[in-house]
């Protein structure tokens, strides 16, 4: 389900410009044995958590949410800090994921999202990120905008 500009924006607690850092991403494998078991990875593959890697370029806006705690250990943000940012799915994705090796469980969710208007070819974005006790991660699905679009995404900031 899409939802517009104003919505994601609403619900981020931090919007920056940024660009991808070296290496983009980062791999978490987390082990999804249950307890009691030895590990067999053809049996229980472990969970991939990706994370994504970027350089802030300007903080926009950075404000927690009500009973969200930034962790201790997140870089300030401003130009220059390397951020690390998961999906805006990965914590029901781990659950998906050990539902269905484990239990055998398959279901199919519906996730919010974002689409960015039209294409760009820089690298450059506006992303919308939520602080999460375990760090950053994007707002919705792909929760960014291009940075051609950002009057559209400075106008929304100011009626916020």
């Amino acid at each position: 389900m899409s939802r517009p500009l104003a919505e994601v924006i609403a619900s981020s607690d931090v919007v920056v410009v940024a660009v991808p850092a070296d290496p983009p991403t980062r791999l978490i494998a987390i082990d999804i044995t249950p307890k009691g078991q030895r590990p067999d990875a053809k049996k229980w593959p472990p969970y991939t958590r990706v994370l994504q890697r970027f350089v802030v370029r300007e903080v926009l806006s950075d404000r927690a949410r009500n009973g969200i705690v930034v962790p201790a250990t997140s870089p300030k943000l401003k130009p220059d800090v390397v951020i690390e940012v998961d999906s805006a799915t990965n914590g029901s994705d781990l659950w998906l994921h050990r539902s269905y090796y484990v239990d055998g469980m398959s279901e199919s969710p519906i996730y919010e999202s974002y689409v960015a208007e039209g294409t760009s070819t820089s690298t450059t974005k506006i992303l919308f990120l939520q602080h999460q006790p375990q760090g950053l991660q994007f707002a919705v699905v792909d929760g960014f905008e291009h940075i051609e679009h950002r009057s559209l995404v400075d106008a929304a900031l100011s009626k916020r």
